[in-house]
């Protein structure tokens, strides 16, 4: 837990360096706004995902997967921004 904290804490507080290394400081409220509902979006509707994958499959390893799925699709998206 200790290690999650220190790498959560790392994260949150390099956001917003990251949005204006990539995005410009004047477009740095909109990003952040954008960047905030999707995490939203995220934790809205991933639960309800895992829920239907757990009941179809009657096995928790379809959530492993499709969790790490896309975390390899994030990565794909990311390796094609300059």
């Amino acid at each position: 837990t200790t290690s999650f904290g220190i790498f959560f804490g790392i994260y949150t507080s390099l956001r917003s360096l990251i949005l204006v290394d990539y995005l410009g400081l004047e477009r740095l409220t909109t990003a952040t706004g954008i960047s905030f509902a999707f995490g939203g979006l995220a934790l809205l509707l991933g639960p309800p995902i895992a829920d239907c994958l757990k009941q179809l499959c009657e096995c928790t390893k379809p959530i492993f997967y499709f969790a790490g799925g896309l975390m390899v699709l994030s990565l794909i998206f990311l390796s094609t921004m300059p």
